[in-house]
């Protein structure tokens, strides 16, 4: 399940970033999908753990990245 969903638009392409949460660690998953001309890509990164960082940011740069390689 997961606990929010919001749109999101990278370098002009439209996606949206999905984050599930558990009451003992937080924000422990979140899932990336990109809009990518007639397809999409998806990054998911989920953590057994409470994570050091912000999952989303993480998952959100690598999304930047693949998209910047792409071109």
């Amino acid at each position: 399940m997961r606990s929010t969903v919001t749109d999101i638009n990278l370098d002009g392409h439209d996606g949206f970033v999905a984050v599930a949460s558990d009451p003992r660690l937080g924000n422990r998953l979140c899932d990336v999908a990109i809009q990518y001309d007639a397809d999409f890509f998806e990054w998911s990164i989920q953590f057994t753990r409470r994570p050091d960082r912000n999952l989303c940011d993480v998952a959100i740069e690598l999304s930047r990245q693949s998209i910047a390689a792409a071109k």
